[in-house]
């Protein structure tokens, strides 16, 4: 397991010193991996106690001890430079498993990254810091995403990927795929790819949760649904409109989910695909 720093131009391996004798090292001491920070709602009343009313979780901090090594001074100046540059925008925070996946949180610099020299240096080759990063969404995202598929191809019998059940007519497709969401301990947020032709997609929950959206799809043309971003877009075009009213664009919880779709007006062309990505609590 090893820590990586990226931005869109560099990627920063927090563990280099032990691998290639120079470079940056995220060292013990690392605080904010564990449960994020919660905001808790009760309400008093007349009587006694009070009465939960929700919790909502806030963004997470991290504390990060790094340690720069170099050959010298030029060197570790360099080194200072790419820290810098990495740490004046937007970066990815990304913890790499022994199996090769990782997970990841979206962070900005909030403090840190001072240093007194003679205590946090020795000479002109090292120096040790301690930065904070902060997450505005506090979960970990793994870095694998997971689908499931429904489609019309096969002249009517269906194509289906995983699916624990499917009904096909010429012109409507029905599915009930088991989502299996056993990697998270938290809510993921599917993202919902519908490809045309095909009109009036419906997708629940068992309990009946879930949205309708009415509009209409030509061969060729994609709807795609964020469900985190609470969007819908034909294209480039926005089609939230085209919802049924009071959209409920339900979350994925851990475990595995049973959920059930439908398009008309399909053909071998069409498909619908939910996509989402693995979220957690903490990491260890």
């Amino acid at each position: 397991m090893f820590l990586q720093f990226e931005t869109p131009r560099d990627v920063i391996d927090l563990g280099g010193i032990s691998r290639s004798g120079a470079g940056f090292e995220a060292l013990a001491g690392a605080a904010g991996f564990g449960l994020p920070p919660v905001a808790v709602q009760y309400l008093a009343g007349a009587g006694h106690g009070a009465v939960y009313r929700g919790t909502r979780v806030q963004p997470r901090d991290i504390d990060l001890p790094l340690y720069l090594f170099a050959a010298n001074r030029p060197a570790l100046q360099q080194l200072q430079r790419r820290l810098s540059l990495a740490l004046a925008e937007e970066a990815v925070l990304r913890l790499v498993d022994d199996d090769g996946t990782s997970w990841t949180l979206r962070v900005h610099r909030v403090g840190g990254g001072s240093y007194v020299y003679g205590a946090d240096t020795t000479g002109t080759r090292d120096l040790q810091t301690v930065i904070t990063l902060r997450a505005a969404d506090p979960f970990w995202t793994h870095s694998r995403t997971q689908t499931r598929r429904i489609s019309n191809a096969g002249g009517g019998r269906g194509l289906v990927s995983r699916l624990v059940a499917l009904r096909v007519s010429g012109s409507q497709a029905i599915g009930t795929m088991a989502i299996d969401n056993t990697l998270s301990d938290a809510p993921a947020y599917p993202a919902w790819t519908v490809n045309g032709p095909g009109h009036d997609l419906d997708v629940r929950l068992p309990g009946g949760v879930g949205f309708t959206w009415r509009g209409t799809l030509t061969a060729g043309e994609r709807l795609v649904i964020d469900t985190k971003a609470g969007t819908a877009y034909r294209g480039s075009a926005n089609a939230y409109a085209d919802f049924a009213p009071a959209p409920k664009l339900f979350s994925l919880p851990a475990g595995v989910t049973t959920v059930r779709a439908s398009l008309l007006g399909v053909t071998s062309a069409s498909s619908i695909t939910c996509a989402w990505q693995a979220r957690r609590w903490a990491v260890v």
